[in-house]
């Protein structure tokens, strides 16, 4: 089991989040760390998240931060009211890349955006990360707040 360190600007302490591999994208510790808050659908507000020691943002999805990393988490105002960012996060499987998608079915083609339901299943667009396991979440993922 791996982990990654997360906590918000204002928090005092850091919770961790595990999952298996090396690393963990960007997408999925947004996704995770939206769970394990309790942050709800994320319609009003955007989450950006920040290495800890550069203070550099996180700005690709499809990044994946290596195990052992301290992130700074935080939300932000939406650019447009009732838009936030981050309801992308709330339910999603693996990582949506603009102009590429999942496709439908088995055969998971091309076409745009996440694809529906049955997305996933077949071949993974080029240049998308998806985590491993049933359905692309695996069991032992999780964050866990303090």
């Amino acid at each position: 089991m791996s982990s990654v360190f997360y906590k918000f600007r204002s928090a005092k302490d850091y919770d961790t989040c595990t999952f298996d591999g090396a690393g963990i994208s960007v997408f999925d510790l947004k996704r995770e760390i939206m769970a394990a808050k309790k942050l709800g659908k994320g319609t009003d507000f955007d989450l950006a998240l920040y290495n800890a020691q550069t203070n550099e943002e996180y700005v690709d999805d499809s990044y994946v931060i290596q195990r052992g990393t301290s992130v700074l988490v935080s939300r932000n105002p939406p650019a447009k009211p009732g838009k936030g960012s981050a309801q992308r996060y709330v339910g999603a499987v693996g990582v949506p890349v603009a102009g590429q998608g999942y496709g439908g079915g088995g055969g998971g083609g091309g076409g745009a955006g996440y694809g529906g339901p049955a997305a996933g299943r077949g071949r993974v667009a080029p240049g998308v990360v998806r985590p491993l396991g049933a359905a692309g979440v695996s069991a032992q993922r999780g964050c866990v707040a303090a």
